[in-house]
């Protein structure tokens, strides 16, 4: 299969998360850029950090959570 038809994702060494803002709000960001975080915003991120393991992480900094945390932050 030639490479630009091969189904590949990316994830760089440095996560680019917001230090200062908690797990919620980085993973909200691309999605709702808005400061607050409505109800319906908040149960999609429920939904979404559910799998990666990162339930009950909403209002943790990524500073606060292990490396392999935060990368899969990052990747939500």
């Amino acid at each position: 299969m030639a490479p630009e038809q091969r189904a590949y994702g990316i994830s760089f060494q440095s996560y680019a998360l917001f230090p200062d803002s908690p797990s919620a709000k980085n993973t909200a960001y691309a999605r709702s850029p808005r400061q607050n975080l409505d109800s319906q915003v908040r149960r999609r991120l429920s939904e979404m950090l559910d799998p990666m393991g990162l339930s009950g992480s909403e209002e943790i900094f990524p500073a606060k959570l292990s490396g392999g945390r935060q990368k899969r932050l990052a990747l939500t």
